[in-house]
């Protein structure tokens, strides 16, 4: 996080909405975004990660660097039906309300 993006964090932490690329980079690695929306209804980067798998253990430690960086947890992760990161989630964002959108289709 830029020291920018964790001032964003905090003063607007209210909902974080997470969701990663299918690894379509050179490094086909996941692309990790957390995107916010400020109080002017602007979507914002909040932070960003490149991770070498999709699966709990990487997602939660992804998680726990946003939590020290910014010390302070989301009252809504909204993010897609992956149950890794759901995981992750209840156990680094306890206290978040959890809000899964899928696909259609």
């Amino acid at each position: 996080m830029s020291p920018e993006q964790r001032e964003r964090w905090i003063k607007f932490y209210d909902i974080i909405i997470y969701d990663n690329t299918a690894k379509t980079n050179k490094y086909n690695y996941p692309l990790s975004l957390f995107i916010l929306i400020d109080n002017y209804n602007k979507s914002k980067l909040a932070a960003q990660a490149f991770l070498q798998d999709e699966r709990q253990k990487s997602y939660k430690w992804l998680l726990r660097c946003c939590l020290e960086a910014c010390e302070i947890s989301p009252l809504i992760f909204v993010t897609d039906g992956d149950p890794a990161m759901i995981a992750a989630v209840s156990t680094v964002f306890p206290e978040a309300s959890l809000v899964e959108i899928r696909q259609i289709g």
